[in-house]
């Protein structure tokens, strides 16, 4: 359980965990009406209040540190509230056909259902300082243009989201929605930069096979010093407790 997601997959969960608290609501929806189809026993599993959650604590409030380095409440959540939203999808998508899951259910080796989300918020966090880690190690820094390039990335990315001519204001409020600050997407953009520097230089032009095999020597030696990381939290800070923030629709 605690490696739930390959370091190999980090990079992608960077840019898609906003979109599964983005989606959640009308995936929640969809599986309500086909749950109507499929059985009439199992009730739908009851929702989170991921306002109410993220507003539990100020986005810049310390919860953690990974190695003394500082872990902000608005990054914790960010992965939280991503992981969460795909645990309520999956559970709800089970219920369809019965199963009767509801968040204290037991998911195995001793975690239920709402433990599943903190597990792999905390391993997220690991695997972003253990790229981070193992770059500075290696004496592997980003390019000299990186500002330009996440610049570019990020105006490339309110286009593609907002449509032609979007700012990167209204690309702030977008993300904000998915309770993604920019501060955390420019750390996140940073982190792949630094892990396509990590690549062989002309990975690109590899065949697909010994791009593959180049990957997966990478995060061998990605998982050597994710090791080396351990998140220790505040002694204030406790996981959320999502049973006070669940909502029945």
């Amino acid at each position: 359980m605690k490696k739930i997601m390959a370091l190999a997959a980090v990079v992608c969960f960077l840019f898609t965990g906003a979109l599964s608290i983005f989606q959640v609501k009308s995936l929640h929806a969809e599986s309500v009406q086909e749950q109507q189809v499929y059985t009439t026993e199992a009730p739908a599993v009851a929702s989170i209040d991921y306002e109410a959650l993220y507003r539990s604590h100020p986005a810049e409030e310390v919860v953690g540190t990974v190695n003394g380095d500082p872990v902000l409440w608005e990054e914790y959540f960010y992965f939280y509230c991503g992981y969460a939203a795909e645990v309520e999808s999956v559970m709800n998508y089970y219920n369809q056909y019965g199963y009767s899951l509801s968040w204290e259910d037991s998911y195995g080796e001793g975690l239920t259902w709402a433990d599943v989300p903190a597990e792999n918020a905390v391993q997220s966090i690991l695997q972003v300082r253990g790229i981070e880690l193992y770059a500075e190690e290696n004496g592997v820094s980003l390019p000299a243009d990186a500002e330009e390039q996440m610049d570019q990335l990020i105006r490339e990315s309110a286009e593609s989201a907002l449509g032609e001519g979007a700012t990167v204001e209204a690309f702030e409020e977008y993300l904000a929605k998915g309770y993604l600050s920019m501060p955390v997407y420019r750390r996140m953009l940073s982190t792949n930069l630094l892990y396509q520097q990590l690549l062989p230089e002309k990975i690109e032009e590899m065949e697909a096979e010994e791009a593959q095999n180049a990957q997966a020597e990478l995060s061998q030696k990605l998982e050597k010093t994710l090791e080396e990381c351990s998140f220790l939290p505040e002694e204030t800070f406790q996981a959320p407790n999502l049973q006070a923030y669940l909502k029945n629709d």
